[in-house]
């Protein structure tokens, strides 16, 4: 039996699909506009070209327009990349990992046992890892899934706390149904009460923390103490 070598292979291949009207070429325009995109949030050519399972180079030469086309089939890979981290790349955007951090922190969270949990030195490495444009993918996934465990629990740091909101640092409410890890990703602070019942705005110095986490507006809080002192004091008719 006669064996094809590699050419006569993907000749017959190429024969075939044009016979049967499937699109062996695409337009590179698109995929390098989309590369570019994605180049221009952070990613680098190799964690692309992992994302869709291809040789850097291959990458490159559509970048730099060496490849007049490109094969449809990795054309369709490459626009299938996208912010989301993947385990097939080494690295990933650190700016959902920041984010995440940052939320825990908003909630209490102290960023001495977040690193602790994350089996990272302490506090100063955690942050210097996070403000990098990229972290490595086993960090990510690492940070995600503290981040799923606690974003939903009142941390003991109220100090924390206080001065991560005054920092203007969102909680995980204000990401609930938005992708964190969206470069261009941007909070709602409609999720989060800005004023209180009594129309008090809910500053981070104007917060009250119970010991089981519930907040509560401190001058409204003022207002019943001192409205309970006159009661006391008048004497009875």
């Amino acid at each position: 039996m006669t064996r094809l070598t590699d050419r006569s292979r993907q000749q017959k291949q190429y024969l075939w699909r044009r016979a049967n009207g499937i699109e062996v070429f695409a337009d590179p325009a698109p995929v390098r506009a989309h590369i570019q995109k994605l180049m221009g949030w952070g990613m680098t050519l190799e964690m692309i070209s992992q994302g869709a399972d291809c040789s850097g180079q291959a990458v490159r030469f559509i970048v730099d327009g060496t490849f007049p086309r490109a094969k449809a089939e990795l054309a369709q890979r490459l626009l299938a990349v996208d912010h989301r981290p993947r385990p097939s790349q080494w690295f990933a955007l650190a700016i959902g990992a920041r984010r995440r951090i940052e939320a825990l922190n908003a909630m209490g969270w102290q960023s001495q046992y977040l690193a602790e949990r994350l089996d990272i030195y302490d506090r100063v490495r955690l942050q210097l890892m996070i403000k990098q444009p990229r972290i490595r993918y086993t960090t990510w996934h690492a940070i995600h899934e503290l981040y799923e465990e606690l974003s939903d629990k009142p941390g003991p740091g109220r100090n924390t706390m206080v001065r991560a909101r005054n920092r203007g640092l969102m909680p995980p409410l204000a990401w609930y149904d938005i992708d964190i890890d969206h470069p261009a990703a941007i909070p709602s602070r409609a999720a989060i009460r800005s004023h209180c019942k009594n129309n008090h705005a809910l500053s981070p110095d104007n917060i009250l923390i119970s010991s089981t986490g519930h907040q509560s507006c401190r001058e409204c809080h003022r207002i019943r103490n001192r409205a309970s002192r006159r009661r006391d004091t008048t004497p009875a008719a």
